[in-house]
């Protein structure tokens, strides 16, 4: 009959405490005033917990001067009276018929007493043949629990029924006593106690004070009458063991000689209480309440056990009875138990621990009744519902559940669930049980497919008719996935005729369930699950289950781990199903494949969605518009710019778009609360763009970026974009901007991106992206700059640059309309960098203030002679087109020392110890950050989030995310190489004694140390080590190359440093016994990044630049650079020199034939870096920097 699994021990008891301590933050204001009887506890058997279904009878007697409150209360706060408000809450204690009973007990009245133990017993007795709540079970077994004096008055109790033939039936109920400090021998207090009142003038005697004096007539009556009647009795009695202060002294009250019977029948355990604390207690975690609710607990199963077995076939017949009446023949406890199963401990949590949920679970006054959890598909929802009722079984609150299957056509109709919940409530309910086998008695007939003949007959004149103590709550799951035309909600609108009852829901919102809430806005809470509510419950998971992985490391895992925590979008299936394809990768390509891919279980998910979809009958062109735009958008729209690309993609305006997302297209498109539209996960995208999916909302990813890009074209080149005509209607420009539709924004930043993606066959769109470039490209200029991002300028050009290359293929890539687009690509470029902090600063200078300072050649100058109308002539510009150097940065009183770049931002270390970094698109610094020597070599982490720095004596990282630094070691000699390695976790540098050493990235601690030994050094006769002048590190060879003064690059095994041959060019040996030998040593050397090119290119004094086979250790070309610097691009495609001319050179690397040359007349190159893109290099010189 208690199917819910029960849950006892410290997670209960964790969580009764924590549900009991929200409850006392409640203001009295919003409790129930109480009355003087309810403070000070009532005469007589009071009723304080009513089970649906009782078992058990469980009274609680006071002692000397207590009462059926305060006794078992530490505090006034009602939330303290643990009979009452924490074994209710407590599972074990389901099926537990709680009861307290008062009796004047207080000796310190100044009217005498006539009441002695055996009124009390007699009352007692009395009280119980008259409940009508345990006459009207009249076979549920009966446990006493007595403090004190209370326990004799227990005894009494039963002695008496024993006695009398009328209570003889009662006397068989009881079944166990608990003792709690009772004076089974009498107390010495009590002597001290009687003559106090004897004594006094102003108190009379009182009988029951007299009982209590040691072996007084009274308890040796009770203990050798109670001996022959206890033999079936189970026995449990507490002692305590800590003094109670009495005035001025403190002592133990009751000995435990006195507290003990000592019968066979009789378990005796200690308490770390006083007399009064032993039935009191600070919360549910009290170690005092944990020992005695585990005793409880044990002996109340026992006994229920026991009585279960008795009536097994009266319940059996019942239910039987049941199953046939409501067409039932089970509860959903294995849909709830596959659930609990991949729920892991903690997870959850954040749902359960809601101000909403709360307030709704603890059915405070002015709470709602519903709950509606709503979410996109494959979040977690229905493991949440498992916790919840989880939560709810955990404090003993009675719980009703159902979970839709829409793959499962028994669980897809209302009906069905209706009628489980039930049949739930009857196995929960005695009183519900009884009322549903009365309509069954009384012929009451319904149809069993009929939601409302259900409703109307079961519950409305049935269920609900009955009166509840308390709430029921039901958990209904997936409701979206109900094939019934009756939405549980509509039903739910109607009145309970006052039944308690709670109503927890979870679906997707779909359009029918946002209608349907709506109807019940003022009686339900609704939570909507976003990206951040779980990502604390797969972050769990992944902590789980990562370490099944076959990866080589704990590094590797962690790594795989917050990339699956990144693309997870808050889809719980999409992890699980990821973690179990990665289980059987062979491979860290495989692994990539796994990531990026749709794992094969979504795709049943996704195709179910799209057949739903193809039912629909109007609007599936807005779907597919719809969808065409979230699935290729750069970034999700927001519910207005989609709105108006839909009206200019669509020619017609979709009314309340929201509405129609949640209608027609939740099973892919979702709308966040800050109004974003997006995809409910990545793994939609990629199934949606599969070339191989078959439907007619398949999205053709060039069709989608083309169509796109003709409307965001169409809109830069409309009215609402035209520049200002003059400066005097400036103003009228301005109100212009303000008033730009939701579509200039993503129009205007990205529609670049989407040409590059377009099809460059379609002419038309060439000739619109001319047309926009002839005419209102200021005005999108200043859009642009007004946003404070110039970095849309560089990509733009970028973009442009792909698509005429693209377009190359299909038509000639000469005639003026391709001029156009290659001069603007190259001049929004120097745009930003020579005007990027003007541009920043005002934006309206695009118009009329730097037309005029930009060469005449270029598209941005011929606008000059525009410009020149408004007022501003530039006379003597010293070239008609672009220079090639894009920016120089002086420092005036500094020389630089060192340079790094990477992709979006570039470093400069200079003489004064201190690196700036500088935007890489506007060339203006971003900040600086300070060493403690001069910086010598820089380089930055592949994420660039990292920059380490070598100088002189000290290896320092920083982080620029936050310009601090992270740590500094210092080195024993000077470092001449520098790389990081295995995914930025490590660092490897090469310092000139010849040691190879790798650290950690994390704490800067030295992990290996390696000794680079050129077996040449064995045959000198010299006293010591030649000096490494130089080294190169390549990780996708494997090798360190390194030189000493006056010798051969020695190329080395990177893992163990085993010389592997050294790299000579043609009479190197004889060349280096030569006079001028300096000039032919080696001056710098590196490794191309292309490991398929196995190159090594160095520098000799002699100028000359040689290209090495590393494994062959050979030359391949030798050539006269008359350089001293070399650096490469990030591919390996481009070499590029410089030497003390200030002149650099850009070599084809494998062939190193010039490809071009830069002259200038400056200081000598001290060091240069390419771009991580390759599209750009820095140099060092002086005290200047040179971007080209």
């Amino acid at each position: 009959m208690a199917f819910q699994r029960r849950k006892t021990g410290d997670l209960t008891l964790n969580l009764l405490e924590r549900s009991l301590s929200r409850l006392s933050s409640f203001s009295l204001e919003d409790r129930s005033v109480e009355t003087l009887d309810q403070i000070n506890g009532p005469y007589g058997l009071s009723l304080l917990y009513a089970p649906p279904l009782p078992l058990l009878e469980l009274i609680f007697v006071h002692g000397l001067r207590g009462d059926s409150r305060k006794t078992w209360s530490k505090t006034k706060d009602p939330l303290s009276f643990w009979p009452k408000e924490w074994l209710p809450r407590d599972p074990e204690f389901k099926n537990v018929r709680i009861y307290s009973f008062g009796y004047n007990s207080d000796w310190w009245e100044r009217e005498k007493s006539v009441l002695s133990l055996h009124d009390f017993g007699n009352y007692l007795l009395s009280e119980m043949m008259n409940s009508p709540d345990i006459k009207k079970d009249g076979d549920t077994p009966v446990i006493f629990i007595g403090h004190s004096m209370g326990g004799l008055v227990i005894k009494q109790t039963y002695i008496l029924a024993t006695r009398d033939p009328s209570a003889r039936p009662m006397a068989d109920r009881v079944r166990a006593m608990v003792f709690l400090a009772t004076p089974h021998r009498g107390a010495d207090v009590a002597t001290t106690l009687s003559n106090v009142l004897k004594a006094s003038l102003s108190h009379g005697e009182k009988p029951f004070v007299t009982d209590l004096k040691k072996n007084s007539i009274a308890i040796t009556s009770i203990n050798d009458e109670f001996r022959h009647h206890s033999q079936k009795l189970e026995l449990l009695s507490f002692y305590e063991t800590l003094k109670t202060n009495i005035g001025l002294s403190s002592t133990i009250i009751v000995s435990k000689d006195s507290a003990i019977l000592g019968f066979h029948n009789e378990r005796a355990v200690l308490l770390n209480a006083t007399h009064r604390t032993i039935c009191k207690f600070d919360s549910p975690l009290d170690p005092n309440y944990i020992s005695l609710r585990n005793a409880l607990s044990t002996l109340t199963r026992t006994i229920m056990q026991q009585v279960m077995a008795t009536k097994r076939d009266q319940r059996r017949a019942e239910r039987l009875e049941l199953q046939e009446y409501l067409g039932v023949s089970e509860i959903p406890d294995d849909d709830l138990g596959t659930f609990e199963a991949v729920k892991l401990r903690g997870s959850c949590e954040w749902f359960t621990w809601k101000d909403q949920f709360q307030e709704w679970r603890d059915y405070q006054p002015g709470s709602l009744p519903y709950f509606w959890l709503n979410g996109p598909q494959a979040t977690g929802k229905s493991v949440i519902a498992a916790h919840v009722i989880q939560d709810l079984q955990a404090i003993n609150l009675d719980c009703s559940y159902f979970f839709f299957k829409h793959n499962d056509k028994t669980k897809t109709s209302l009906s069905g669930c209706l009628r489980s919940l039930a049949y739930q409530m009857a196995l929960t309910d005695l009183r519900v049980l009884r009322r549903l086998l009365a309509l069954k008695e009384e012929s009451v007939k319904w149809d069993r497919n009929n939601e409302n003949s259900i409703w109307r007959k079961l519950f409305l004149r049935g269920i609900f008719e009955v009166s509840l103590d308390r709430p029921h709550f039901w958990v209904i799951d997936g409701m979206d996935e109900s094939t019934s035309s009756v939405n549980i909600m509509s039903l739910l609108h109607n009145d309970f005729n006052g039944f308690p009852m709670r109503v927890f829901m979870t679906s997707r919102p779909t359009s029918d369930m946002v209608r349907a809430v709506s109807h019940l806005k003022s009686k339900i809470y609704i939570h909507q699950m976003t990206v951040e509510d779980t990502q604390s419950d797969i972050q769990l998971y992944l902590q789980s289950y990562i370490k099944e992985l076959p990866l080589a490391d704990d590094i590797s895992r962690r790594r795989v781990a917050e990339t699956v925590m990144d693309k997870s979008g808050g889809s719980f299936l999409w992890v699980v199903l990821v973690l179990e394809e990665l289980r059987s990768a062979f491979s860290q390509t495989n692994i990539q494949d796994i990531l990026n891919d749709v794992p094969e279980g979504m795709d049943p998910l996704y195709k179910r969605a799209l057949g739903l979809m193809s039912q629909t009958n109007r609007g599936k062109h807005v779907i597919k518009a719809i969808l065409a735009w979230t699935v290729c958008a750069i970034r999700p729209l927001t519910l207005e710019e989609l709105k108006t690309a839909l009206q200019l993609d669509l020619g017609e305006s979709v009314l309340a778009l929201d509405d129609f997302i949640s209608s027609n297209c939740w099973q892919f498109v979702q709308v966040d609360i800050g109004g974003k539209v997006s995809l409910i996960h990545e793994t939609a995208r990629a199934f949606l763009l599969r070339e191989t999916l078959e439907s007619e909302f398949a999205v053709n990813k060039d069709n989608a970026h083309s169509r796109i890009t003709d409307i965001c074209l169409q809109y830069l080149c409309s009215d609402e974009m035209k520049p200002p005509r003059s400066q005097k209607l400036l103003h009228v420009h301005r109100t212009k901007v303000w008033k730009r539709s939701a579509m200039a924004k993503y129009a205007c930043t990205y529609f670049g991106q989407h040409l590059r993606r377009s099809r460059a066959e379609d002419n038309h769109r060439f000739l619109a992206l001319c047309k926009f470039l002839s005419g209102n490209v200021s005005s999108w200029i200043e859009h642009i700059a007004s946003a404070g991002n110039l970095q849309y300028l560089v990509q733009m050009a970028q973009d442009m640059k792909g698509f005429t290359q693209a377009r190359a293929r299909h038509f000639s890539p000469l005639g003026t309309h391709v001029k156009l687009v290659e001069t603007w690509a190259s001049d929004l470029v120097r745009l930003v960098s020579q005007f990027g902090k003007h541009l920043t600063e005002s934006p309206g200078v695009i118009f009329w203030l730097i037309p005029p300072f930009c060469p005449p050649m270029s598209a941005i100058g011929s606008q000059s002679e525009s410009a020149s109308s408004q007022g501003i002539v530039v006379k003597g510009l010293s070239s008609l087109d672009w220079s090639d150097r894009i920016s120089c940065i002086q420092f005036r009183d500094f020389q630089t020392r060192a340079v790094a770049c990477t992709t979006s931002t570039f470093a400069v270390g200079l003489s004064d110890k201190s690196i700036n970094t500088y935007s890489r698109c506007t060339c203006q610094q971003v900040q600086s950050l300070k060493c403690s020597q001069p910086a010598k070599l820089m380089v930055y982490s592949s994420s660039e989030r990292l920059l380490a720095c070598s100088s002189l004596h000290f290896l320092t990282l920083f982080n620029l995310n936050t310009s601090e630094q992270v740590w500094q070691v210092r080195l024993p000699h000077e470092c001449i190489a520098l790389v990081f390695a295995d995914q930025d976790i490590k660092l490897w540098i090469v310092t000139k004694d010849g040691t190879l050493s790798s650290f950690s990235v994390a704490d800067g601690s030295r992990l290996t140390t390696i000794l680079l030994i050129n077996p040449s050094d064995k045959d000198t006769a010299l006293p010591f080590r030649r000096v490494f002048t130089a080294a190169a590190i390549s990780l996708e060879m494997n090798m360190v190359a390194a030189v000493q003064r006056g010798r051969s690059i020695g190329v080395y095994d990177i893992t163990e440093g085993v010389f592997l041959g050294a790299c000579e060019r043609e009479q190197e040996e004889t060349e280096f016994q030569r006079e001028d030998a300096a000039l032919i040593w080696i001056r710098e050397f590196l490794f191309s990044p292309d490991p398929d090119a196995n190159s090594l290119a160095a520098i000799y004094h002699d100028g000359h630049l040689v290209l090495f086979d590393p494994c062959e250790m050979s030359p391949k070309i030798t050539i006269q650079a008359n350089a001293q610097i070399l650096a490469c691009s990030p591919n390996g495609n481009f070499l590029a020199t410089g030497n003390d001319t200030g002149t650099i050179q850009l070599f084809e690397f494998e062939t190193l034939t010039l490809i071009y040359k830069i002259v200038a007349s400056d200081h000598s190159i001290r060091s240069l870096a390419f771009s991580s893109d390759g599209l750009r290099f820095v140099d060092i010189r002086g005290s200047q920097c040179n971007v080209w």
